[in-house]
């Protein structure tokens, strides 16, 4: 691990985001969905001021090469007691310490700003054990809640989501991401917000 360096993201420097981003994204290809958020979704949101929440984001580095990613996320005004982390190393990259550097520096940044609760998640497959839920409760991490995630493939018959196809209701405006659409439907975020 001698050879790992921790260092703060540049939000505002693309080549960096993406090196970012590359490395969540190799982290969660082994999982049977992919659930990583496009490039061109995160290119946009990622360098956004965020006025509620305090967000680092955190690169390993070997050398010049990003060989794994992570992020402190830091509530601002409710919840201030929390804060959040989560660790991305890809799996041809594990078990080389890089994991718990990025872990040590994310919970470093938490503790010093005073918060005295953590949360991270781990994604475990349906009754299934996995290595992410063994390396968090290593680390002192146990279960606070179990959530599970359900996929559907759009675009969906004709007979789904009637509402969305007639749009908002009055008095509401459709809204997207931000930065506008991206290339891809199916990266895109849509909800209705009051006018």
């Amino acid at each position: 691990m001698s050879n790992i360096d921790i260092r703060e993201v540049d939000r505002t420097d693309e080549t960096q985001l993406h090196a970012w981003w590359s490395a969540g994204h190799a982290a969660m290809s082994h999982r049977p969905v992919d659930l990583w958020p496009d490039w061109e979704v995160s290119r946009l949101s990622l360098p956004e001021i965020d006025l509620d929440n305090r967000v680092v984001l955190l690169g390993a580095y070997a050398g010049d090469a990003m060989v794994g990613s992570g992020l402190a996320y830091l509530p601002l005004k409710d919840n201030t007691h929390l804060g959040m982390l989560d660790v991305y190393v890809p799996p041809d990259q594990r078990r080389r310490g890089i994991g718990s550097a990025l872990l040590d520096r994310a919970e470093s940044i938490i503790v010093a700003d005073g918060r005295t609760t953590l949360l991270s998640d781990v994604r475990v497959p349906v009754d299934e054990d996995s290595d992410d839920r063994r390396w968090a409760e290593a680390r002192g991490y146990a279960v606070a809640n179990v959530d599970t995630v359900k996929v559907s493939t759009w675009p969906r018959p004709r007979t789904c989501c009637r509402s969305w196809r007639r749009g908002p209701r009055s008095g509401w405006a459709t809204t997207g991401w931000p930065g506008g659409p991206t290339p891809r439907p199916r990266s895109t975020w849509r909800r209705w917000r009051p006018r």
